[in-house]
């Protein structure tokens, strides 16, 4: 029997939570390191190592029944490559993909010892403990949140700065309520509490800081922001308040972009580029690329020549698009110095548990997606379209696959009835599947996995047995 008190926790605490969001602009991909099932988890990027955890009480422990799984190292098939379209036809896509009758193999390697691929810890707590962007915090008995980052064997203790001001952009004044913590190029922010500004015209607007690349934090405000409708950011810096209008003398048709009435879904995909969906005229709406150095928007769809344009993402210097039926989309890739375009998917699904579809997606947000085709589960690499036979995955593995920073190890998970059954992690660089068999503990409830770096994975779960908390890191050797 689950102990109904710590689910009535839980419940309490994931109701409080934003459910996970597919959509950037129209129907984008974001890049995804954490999954959780249901509203069970918290959204996280935290960098683990072998931690002990007397500060929160409980005990830092190789837990022997963590430790019962079967490994496989399973090899991946190269058999596929996406043809390339001549520029400004989209009318030549022609889906024809030939595989190739002799695939490069990777010789099948049973791994007998865990230890020769993973170091697993687990923390044990009687407080809610979860992560925050790189750092793992806690609530006290006086609901205080505690912060704590991991360094070598230790957890140490965080205090975050305080960040309480008025702030300004484009005439509209507003409050920030945040905390932060910055160290070396990398910036975490969290929000204490959200400060809504009624205008003039009784229209409310809200400020609310992103995190960018390096380091980056942009301010952006919102005017009616359940709506949507309009959105502007400038760059900022946490610690002086300093801020700059890096869109400022951008123009659409002589129009400052900041008086558009209609600019929402900003992608900030670096110092180069970024993607927003604007309007001239309220009620219309198109996705533009900003070019920021050459202080240019240009639509997208003069951009690639491409038409039914409705979603678009920059990896590597290449704009990635999708058009034509959302339920049966293509996605084409244009490069930006080139002009070259490429068939990524013709014709394809966004993959949904329970789906029929013969030719599905299921997106990472980063360079490689997993596709269905035929029955059968491959690696697609989005950059040059080449698809990879993968053995020993199946459809259960395809909701909610994982990639990391680094974008060359993914996490795909089979998880039922509130158990991570089986994990897998499929290196890129090194060609290989490792594949977990789980043994199942009627006493936990597992609600979340993520990747903390770029080897580090965990599983967030309870103890409804103990009234504990837990969580178990898992550092994949290289």
């Amino acid at each position: 029997m689950k102990n109904k008190d710590i689910e009535k926790q839980l419940k309490t605490l994931a109701d409080k939570m934003p459910e996970p969001e597919f959509k950037l602009t129209y129907d984008m991909p974001e890049k995804k390191n954490y999954y959780r099932k249901g509203r069970m988890a918290v959204k996280a990027a935290l960098t683990f190592a072998v931690i002990g955890l007397f500060l929160f009480g409980g005990v830092c422990t190789v837990n022997a029944e963590f430790r019962d799984y079967v490994f496989n190292l399973l090899k991946i098939n190269t058999v596929d490559e996406a043809p390339v379209m001549d520029k400004g036809k989209e009318q030549e896509m022609t889906g024809e993909k030939v595989i190739n009758d002799q695939p490069r193999d990777i010789r099948l390697t049973a791994v007998k010892n865990m230890d020769d691929i993973l170091t697993v810890h687990y923390i044990e707590s009687d407080s809610y403990i979860t992560n925050w962007d790189g750092l793992f915090y806690y609530k006290d008995i006086n609901g205080v949140r505690k912060f704590y980052k991991a360094a070598g064997e230790e957890f140490i203790p965080v205090d975050l700065k305080k960040l309480d001001r008025t702030v300004e952009v484009k005439g509209i004044k507003g409050r920030l309520d945040y905390s932060y913590y910055v160290e070396d190029s990398s910036v975490i922010l969290y929000q204490n509490e959200a400060h809504n500004t009624v205008l003039s015209d009784g229209r409310e607007a809200a400020f609310e800081l992103i995190k960018g690349k390096n380091g980056r934090v942009y301010l952006q405000v919102s005017v009616n922001p359940q709506v949507g409708s309009w959105a502007y950011p400038v760059r900022y810096n946490p610690e002086t308040g300093e801020t700059e209008d890096f869109l400022e003398g951008i123009r659409l048709n002589g129009v400052e972009i900041s008086d558009l009435p209609v600019l929402m879904n900003w992608i900030l995909v670096d110092d180069n580029y970024a993607i927003v969906t604007a309007g001239a005229r309220e009620g219309e709406k198109e996705l533009y690329l900003v070019d920021i150095k050459e202080k240019s928007i240009k639509e997208i769809k003069a951009v690639t020549g491409l038409t039914d344009v409705w979603g678009a993402k920059i990896l590597e210097n290449k704009l990635f698009v999708f058009t034509g039926d959302p339920d049966s989309f293509n996605y084409i890739s244009y490069d930006l110095d080139t002009g070259e375009k490429k068939v990524i998917y013709e014709g394809i699904a966004k993959w949904t548990e329970g789906s029929k579809a013969d030719y599905s997606v299921s997106f990472t947000g980063g360079r490689y997606d997993l596709v269905k085709k035929d029955g059968k589960i491959y690696l697609s690499d989005e950059l040059n379209g080449q698809l990879s036979e993968i053995e020993g995955i199946t459809d259960k593995f395809l909701s909610g696959p994982l990639i990391n920073d680094a974008g060359d190890k993914i996490i795909v998970s089979n998880f039922e009835d509130g158990f991570m059954k089986q994990i897998g992690i499929l290196d890129v660089n090194k060609n290989v599947f490792y594949l977990f068999d789980r043994r199942e503990d009627s006493d936990i409830e597992e609600y979340g996995i993520g990747w903390r770096d770029n080897t580090i994975f965990s599983i967030d779960g309870a103890n409804v047995k103990q009234n504990k908390y837990f969580v178990s890191l898992y550092l994949l050797k290289e």
